[in-house]
């Protein structure tokens, strides 16, 4: 990835935990816009979260 890519990403998931959330997007581009498959029930709804920024700024 290029470092513009990246700074969309960051961008998309920026938040109180951008770091983290910026690791969840990596892992969903990763997986072709999908969940990854074992995730905890806390977790499933920032992946959500963070899916549909993904979505939004056209970066899935």
């Amino acid at each position: 990835m290029d470092t513009e890519q990246l700074l969309k990403i960051y961008r998309a998931v920026a938040g109180p935990v951008a770091e983290n959330n910026v690791d969840k997007a990596l892992r969903i581009i990763r997986n072709g816009g999908k969940m990854p498959p074992c995730l905890m029930k806390s977790e499933i709804r920032t992946y959500f979260r963070v899916k549909e920024r993904l979505a939004e700024h056209g970066l899935i």
